[in-house]
């Protein structure tokens, strides 16, 4: 009981337990050993704020991001195309698993490979085609890519858009003015 009395003393007094120099008080005590001795005031929360930490990239991101980057290359010409050379390789125990990294799975590939064709540049028709049927085409191409239903025939949709216009607000009549 004595021992454990004793840093309980120590932990109140105005002595700095590190350095052994005497302050007014207990907060003043705190005050200098969290600025001049920070490993004995906060411990471990020292300790991991000095120590440094790689990133550590999942190869199957690398990949869909260096895939991303030389899609768009285009758009951005600030951009230069990424090479995955750079990135460090994982550590064996730094990753959550010690496994070799499986390549990209089949779901990925197809939504690359959807984006790849969905981020190809449309060609204007000649002249003489009808625009109506040429944008007809694209939409089912589109649609077969997505995998989305896009309707045939344009009046609901062309109707819809007539009732979402805007029009002057509707108010209810005042009663003293009719």
């Amino acid at each position: 009981m004595g021992e454990a009395a004793a840093p309980n003393q120590a932990q109140g007094s105005p002595t700095c337990p590190v350095c052994h120099v005497q302050y007014a008080s207990f907060g003043g005590r705190r005050v200098h050993e969290r600025a001049a001795h920070p490993e004995s005031f906060h411990g471990a929360e020292a300790a991991r704020l000095r120590a440094c930490t790689k990133a550590w990239w999942d190869p199957e991101e690398v990949r869909l991001m260096v895939t991303f980057e030389r899609l768009h290359l285009d758009e951005r010409e600030a951009v230069t195309a990424a090479d995955p050379a750079p990135i460090p390789a994982p550590e064996a125990d730094s990753g959550p698993t010690s496994q070799p990294q499986q390549p990209l799975s089949p779901l990925a590939s197809q939504s690359l490979s959807r984006r790849e064709r969905a981020t190809s540049v449309v060609e204007l028709p000649p002249p003489e085609e009808d625009l109506r049927l040429v944008l007809q085409r694209e939409m089912e191409t589109l649609s077969t890519i997505l995998g989305l239903e896009v309707p045939r025939d344009t009046t609901d949709v062309q109707r819809q858009l007539d009732d979402w216009s805007l029009s002057p607000p509707r108010f209810a009549q005042d009663p003293r003015r009719a």
